[in-house]
């Protein structure tokens, strides 16, 4: 009896930190100011580990006694429905996660994938620390925070046109300029962007968090190339930087294209292609596509979406997008054996944390970004990806 209790006990604890985790991720998906969210987040993070202890003692004896700090529920019986609630958690989320993971996620448009990594830690005089905090969990066995994953992905999209067929797209997001990570690391990842040879860049938000670290911008992105522009827009995190016009000068001396909250018709080759950028829901307003051509010359316009959030994808589908590219989910940052991610700012948890997803008519490709505020990553590298875009009709 006793161990029926204990693996009871431990199924309702794995089913309430499961829902106070849903909750947290989904703090994080919204616009809300950033007191206010790292207030309530701090409260989630309590409640995960404060309602345990309150219920420790007398769930492993009894495993619907409630016990001394709930006896104010005990007419209601808030305690026992509770406890209940955790276990359907349990038994549900878990076995759902891992069946999402291994057997929901197969995915016919990535056609092709090869990774390498590189630890620019090693290649470095001296390893890019920036701060006492990075120093410390940089002890933590397995922390990957300088083991860039560069991802080359060959994707089939339906509707590309023949004319661009091959188009190649660096996508790097997530830099988080904070100091934490000194910039000779940010050195390194444009250099290896700058190898790929993409014919776009495409950047898909969260910058830079300090200020100071504003000047780092023309040594690491101004010496981004592409063959026909590189494209940025603002995430939760630029949001925070008081002078936003001074940002955006910056990066256009930089040689960077803002288009987030707009459309551009450009040309590759001799085709042409619409490319838009949604900040949503941090930046309004989102592009306004009605006034988007469908087509040109009697040839559809073939449609390229940057979003910060992959919580776009249902505005792409809407807009009739043939693929998105999105971060912000960091891949989760640590990733558990089996399990995978369990946090995730994304109203939809982790269901988009990283990979290619196909949403008719939408390819979205959401990558683990290559920096974050908090300098930890286990088993989940930052990530360099380059996209290489074939027609199904070729």
């Amino acid at each position: 009896m006793i161990l029926l209790n204990l693996a009871l006990a431990t199924l309702a604890f794995l089913g309430h930190c499961i829902s106070w985790i849903a909750i947290n991720n989904r703090l994080h998906a919204l616009a809300i100011p950033s007191p206010i969210r790292k207030a309530a987040s701090l409260l989630t993070l309590l409640l995960i580990g404060l309602l345990p202890i309150l219920y420790l003692t007398d769930t492993v004896n009894n495993p619907f006694k409630t016990g001394k700090a709930w006896t104010a529920f005990d007419n209601t019986q808030f305690g026992s429905i509770y406890l209940i609630y955790t276990w359907m958690m349990g038994c549900i989320t878990l076995p759902w996660a891992i069946w999402h993971r291994y057997c929901l996620r197969l995915n016919p448009q990535l056609t092709s994938s090869r990774s390498i990594y590189i630890d620019l830690a090693q290649r470095l005089d001296a390893p890019p620390i920036g701060t006492t905090r990075t120093r410390i969990l940089s002890w933590i066995p397995t922390n990957q925070i300088f083991h860039l994953s560069i991802h080359e992905k060959v994707l089939e999209i339906p509707r590309l046109p023949l004319q661009l067929e091959g188009l190649t797209i660096v996508h790097l997001s997530d830099l988080h300029f904070t100091g934490n990570i000194k910039k000779t690391y940010f050195n390194e990842v444009i250099r290896e962007a700058n190898e790929l040879a993409g014919d776009i860049v495409a950047i898909t938000g969260d910058l830079i968090d300090n200020p100071e670290c504003m000047d780092w911008l023309p040594e690491t992105l101004g010496h981004l190339k592409s063959r026909y522009g590189s494209y940025y827009l603002f995430g939760n995190h630029d949001a925070q930087i008081p002078d936003k016009e001074l940002l955006v000068d910056t990066l256009k001396q930089c040689g960077l294209n803002p288009i987030g909250g707009c459309w551009k018709i450009i040309k590759i080759g001799e085709a042409h292609m619409v490319i838009a950028g949604n900040q949503l829901p941090w930046f309004q307003p989102a592009p306004n596509m009605e006034d988007c051509p469908a087509e040109q010359n009697g040839n559809r316009l073939f449609r390229l979406l940057l979003s910060h959030s992959p919580d776009q994808i249902r505005w792409a589908k809407q807009h009739d997008f043939d693929i998105m590219l999105a971060g912000h989910t960091h891949g989760g940052q640590i990733r558990f054996p089996v399990v995978g991610p369990i946090t995730c700012p994304s109203r939809m948890g982790v269901k988009y944390a990283s990979g290619v997803f196909f949403e008719p008519p939408t390819v979205m490709h959401v990558t683990r970004g290559v920096s974050g505020v908090q300098p930890i990553r286990l088993n989940c590298p930052p990530e360099l990806t380059k996209l290489t875009l074939r027609s199904e009709q070729r």
